[in-house]
């Protein structure tokens, strides 16, 4: 009777589920007949007012049972399917008529969350960005000469590579796709050409394609699904399912070649990610056992995806199945031979990540486009064009004239001293950014170091971050060691390129008062200038980056300019898409002058900004800096109190710069108006080249029309006293005057000293800027409102008990006590370290001990 009870129970507690879920859906269902309801009803009152009344006149059962079938039609991206359903309802609708309406309302249920691009959160789709002009020729060049060197496997390299293949390994929106097809126009376009190529979509069994992917692609390439155990869980099942789709596969591969006319034949492999996710790579490894293959065509392989596993999945593996048993006759494989470490020797092809297409266009929204596609982006939208190609498809109009990223008035809510944007796109963008599920970004250190690295770049990763960052997020891969040796720091490096787009999301959610969301829900709310710079020192103190330009002092440096530059954001735009600043109000927040962030000063319960809590001061020591008119300051101020500010042109000294990047180029262009133009435009700042002799850090500023370098030099230094400060300048003023060329701009250059315990009084500022060089000295306090310098203290600062432990064997030799010490150290520090030398001077020498 007891086990009866207990089993009522537990079919009780299971109806109750089955209810619950039942009711979930159910009510999920409603949710989206609503929304998809809305948007049809948009587009079909667009059109013939009889379409209209025919649909009011059907029953509500009817328009609930229609709306699911219609939707579940678009999810599926069936066009043909929707011609035909449309039909039906409305009868007599002509084939143009209903393909725009499917277009539309495609693309508003993407924005509305209906419909998924698929489960790699891809942000627009594949085909995006493909009908651009290609531009450039040195991607196309390095591409088209290593497939040559590939074919080189026939003759020779057989015997030190595994196959004839190689991957391409690059983050999203670089151009993977875009170049693949480039070299295959141009190969069709060369007269005499012995190449013939064929560009494949890689997609899971039943999985839709892109609607115009015909258009760009010679076909598709299906791939299986294999199921982690059968139905009957029966694991033989299993391998004969892997069996039988690998035969499929080869089956497939074997009737592409078999319709090309070339004995050189070249397959590309685009969204090769696919091939990798059944277990062990299986298929990825079968297709490279069948290009090893004797045959009398000479077939290159190159596959392209986000995902560095790419590279790894060459790796010879124990013969087993037909890959190399069924079918014995390989070019560089003998199964009698198998066990002589010859098949271990063998190399992988280093992949290929040659793309220089940030800022290709080199273009900037013009003011015709401004006035015609005005939108609430903003800032976002006029530097937005020099990051990375697939945001500057997505800002620039299609052949259509459709804007696929925009902004609009209603998608904005500023209330209460906070901001919230709606918008699919950036959510998803950021959404990659964070690395993780939205919802868990905060405690994630792969979230917030991703952040964190779109906005300083923090140095040398750990390969773990480098392939979540290039197969997730939005960082480029650079270099990648040879011959399969990974898992290690230096295996592989990244670097988060200029990209105003990430840069400006990157910098709301460094601000309390910001939020994202996709459609009203799912917000991903900002956090304060203060959790970020505790996030910076977590990712040191766990090395999951080591600095890469010899201290971390520059890195938390950068991070602090930026946030001091934030706080003067937020007080214009709390949704923080204007990104111009005033130069000597910048000045004085280094210094510490203005109002503290989000986390320490919250907002008034009323939501109204107070005046004098957002009037922005800039310190007496750069008041001669100040070229504000009284007009602008209008604007600010009228921009402080409603969260907006005026487009009218500022006349005085601004800055822009939202980003740190990397310029490794031994240049000394910072005088060049063009390449000052550039960073101003794209919101930048970069640091300069390793041992630069006097500065670590360039930014541009605008006067007027002109444009002027900011040249930094940063100081991490325990102790800085009145000296170390005025070599300092000597050595900037050295370096201006030796480097630059007749005839150029005048600079500012700009010394930082931050997270030293002891600084004397900086030296008076020299120069009457922008007329003549000027030259400043910007002392940050150690208990900066954002505790910057703190962290610095802690973090590049030993301890001075620990100093003195490592050091102790020395203690007997030295003479003078003041100058064993460091001399900032006091208290405790002091008082333990003359003890210790007090003893260990007392110590018998070794000629006189007793023993």
């Amino acid at each position: 009777m007891m086990e009866d009870r207990e089993m009522a129970d537990q079919t009780d507690d299971d109806g109750t589920t089955m209810e619950v879920e039942a009711d979930n859906t159910r009510i999920k269902v409603e949710e989206e007949q609503a929304v998809f309801g809305e948007i049809l009803l948009k587009h079909i009152s667009n059109q013939e007012e009889k379409m209209m009344n025919t649909w009011e006149q059907k029953p509500q059962e009817d328009q609930a049972y229609l709306l699911t079938m219609v939707l579940n039609i678009v999810k599926k991206k069936k066009k043909g399917e929707f011609a035909g359903a449309f039909a039906a309802i409305f009868f007599r609708v002509d084939e143009d008529t209903v393909n725009q309406i499917y277009d539309q309302i495609y693309i508003d249920c993407k924005d509305a969350g209906l419909v998924s691009e698929g489960s790699d959160n891809r942000v627009t789709i594949l085909t995006k960005g493909l009908d651009r002009e290609y531009r450039g020729t040195f991607d196309l060049e390095q591409f088209n000469a290593r497939i040559n060197e590939t074919f080189n496997w026939y003759s020779a390299d057989h015997r030190k590579y595994v196959s004839p293949s190689f991957a391409i390994v690059q983050s999203s929106g670089m151009g993977k796709t875009k170049l693949m097809k480039q070299y295959k126009e141009q190969m069709q376009k060369e007269k005499g050409s012995s190449i013939d190529v064929v560009l494949l979509l890689c997609a899971h069994e039943g999985k839709a394609l892109p609607d115009d992917y015909e258009d760009h692609f010679d076909g598709s390439l299906c791939v299986p699904k294999i199921e982690g155990r059968s139905a009957d869980g029966d694991e033989n099942t299993k391998k004969r399912m892997q069996e039988n789709a690998r035969n499929k596969v080869s089956q497939d591969l074997n009737a592409i070649l078999s319709e090309t006319s070339s004995n050189s034949v070249v397959l590309l492999f685009d969204e090769a990610h696919v091939l990798v996710e059944s277990e062990e790579g299986g298929i990825y490894v079968s297709i490279r056992w069948w290009l090893r293959q004797k045959r009398t065509k000479h077939v290159v392989a190159v596959f392209a995806g986000t995902l560095l596993s790419l590279t790894n999945y060459q790796r010879v593996k124990a013969a087993l199945g037909w890959t190399r048993d069924v079918i014995p006759n390989y070019v560089n494989y003998n199964k009698e031979e198998s066990g002589s470490g010859s098949e271990a020797n063998k190399m992988l092809y280093e992949p290929f990540y040659t793309f220089t297409t940030i800022a290709m266009e080199h273009v900037r929204v013009t003011e015709n486009e401004q006035k015609e596609f005005s939108d609430e982006l903003r800032d976002i939208r006029k530097c937005g064009y020099y990051g990375r190609p697939l945001f500057l498809a997505m800002l620039k109009p299609d052949k259509k004239g459709n804007i696929e990223l925009k902004l609009l008035e209603e998608d904005v809510v500023i209330s209460h001293g906070r901001g919230q944007i709606k918008n699919i796109r950036l959510y998803n963008i950021l959404t990659r950014m964070l690395l993780s599920p939205s919802g868990e970004w905060a405690e994630n250190d792969d979230s917030t170091a991703s952040v964190l690295a779109t906005r300083v770049q923090l140095g040398i990763a750990s390969y773990d971050f480098v392939t979540k960052a290039t197969s997730k997020g939005y960082a480029n891969l650079v270099h990648l060691r040879g011959e399969g040796k990974t898992n290690s720091f230096g295996a592989a490096s990244i670097v988060f390129p200029p990209d105003p787009v990430c840069a400006a999301l990157a910098m709301g959610l460094m601000q309390e008062s910001w939020s994202l969301s996709r459609a009203g829900n799912d917000n991903i709310n900002g956090r304060g200038p203060s959790f970020w710079v505790q996030k910076a020192a977590k990712v040191f103190e766990q090395q999951m980056f080591l600095p890469n330009r010899g201290d971390a002092g520059e890195v938390f440096a950068a991070l602090y300019m930026l946030l001091c530059g934030d706080e003067l954001r937020k007080t214009k735009d709390v949704c923080m898409r204007q990104f111009e600043i005033n130069l000597s109000s910048w000045l004085g927040s280094l210094e510490g002058s203005l109002v503290a962030d989000a986390d320490q000063t919250p907002a008034p319960a009323d939501g109204k900004k107070r005046r004098t809590e957002t009037k922005t001061r800039c310190s007496p020591r750069f008041s001669a800096l100040e070229n504000e008119t009284e007009a602008e300051e209008a604007d600010d101020e009228e921009g402080r109190q409603t969260g907006t500010v005026s487009d009218a042109q500022s006349l005085g000294l601004k800055l822009n710069f939202i980003q740190v990047v990397r310029n490794y180029f031994r240049t000394h262009a910072w005088f060049s108006q063009g390449y000052l133009k550039y960073m101003y435009e794209s919101a930048i700042a970069c640091y300069v080249y390793p041992n630069c002799p006097a500065f670590d850090l360039v930014f541009p500023i605008r006067y007027g029309e002109v444009y002027h370098p900011a040249l930094v030099s940063i100081r991490c230094w325990d102790v800085m006293g009145k000296a170390d400060m005025r070599k300092a300048v000597k050595d900037m003023e050295k370096y201006v005057a030796g480097y630059r060329d007749a005839g150029c701009v005048t600079a500012l250059c700009i010394l930082i000293v931050i997270g030293s315990q002891e600084v004397k009084s900086p030296p008076p500022n020299k120069g009457d800027f922008p007329q003549e060089d000027g030259f400043v000295t910007v002392v940050v306090p150690r208990s900066d409102k954002f505790g910057v310098s703190e962290v610095i203290i802690k973090s590049a600062t030993a301890s001075v008990k620990a100093e003195l432990l490592a050091s102790h064997s020395f203690a007997h030799v030295e003479d003078q006590q003041y100058l064993a010490l460091r001399a900032s150290t006091r208290g405790e520090d002091q008082e333990f370290g003359e003890q210790l030398l007090a003893d260990q001077q007392r110590l018998p020498t070794t000629e006189s001990a007793t023993l």
